[in-house]
């Protein structure tokens, strides 16, 4: 049961009592990883309200189970959409709530991206808890669907721009257009892969996973 997930404290402490509703929220929150989140959406799949999923979404972010991904709002460009998105902490949690129990369905199938992009989520909050310094962890996305996955705000007021990818890419001329119309102090731009990149991106750099609390620390 995919609530055994879930410590029972956590349901309880909330008292939630439609269970199998909650489970099933968690299940399409799970399928929703870097995606933007329709609560009503949700709501109305599992037969709610809408604001009864974002209590439960709450709740579940105060418990470290999900992180909720706001979009950094600038008021230079009115276009950038303003609704968040879900990450899970754990992304094995993530997989087993969409309901992979094996690695190669998965890898072929269109949750894989989502799930590299929640790893590299979950590297990125790891440097924060650990460094003890606020997470700061945004994206940017405007109503042509240009988007950026994530726009990290350092301690300095200076900014770090992050596009994953399975396979390295470099932006494109829009994301690099977006991320201008912030005008804010945007320090380098990453690309970041579970691997390396033969290939040398002008203005760009490419990171592993494992490469990432190093590249963070120099900049704290």
């Amino acid at each position: 049961m995919i609530s055994s997930f879930i410590e029972r404290d956590i349901i309880q402490a909330a008292g939630i009592e439609k269970k199998a509703a909650f489970t099933r929220t968690l299940q399409l929150l799970a399928g929703s990883i870097g995606e933007m989140i329709n609560f009503s959406e949700i709501a109305a799949a599992v037969g709610v309200e809408s604001s009864t999923v974002q209590s439960w979404a709450l709740i579940l972010e105060q418990n470290q189970i999900i992180n909720i991904v706001r979009p950094y709002v600038s008021n230079l460009n009115k276009r950038i959409i303003k609704t968040p998105k879900i990450y899970f902490e754990d992304v094995g949690l993530a997989t087993r709530c969409q309901g992979w129990t094996q690695f190669e369905p998965l890898f072929v199938s269109p949750y894989f991206g989502h799930s590299v992009e929640n790893i590299a989520f979950s590297e990125l909050s790891r440097f924060f808890t650990n460094s003890g310094l606020e997470k700061k962890i945004y994206y940017i996305r405007n109503k042509e669907k240009i988007e950026v996955d994530f726009l990290i705000e350092l301690p300095n007021k200076k900014f770090i721009s992050i596009e994953v990818k399975t396979t390295p890419r470099n932006y494109s001329v829009e994301q690099l257009r977006l991320l201008e119309s912030l005008k804010i102090n945007i320090v380098e731009h990453w690309i970041v892969s579970p691997k390396k990149s033969q290939i040398i991106f002008q203005n760009c750099r490419t990171l592993v996973f494992q490469e990432l609390f190093e590249a963070l620390s120099k900049f704290i």
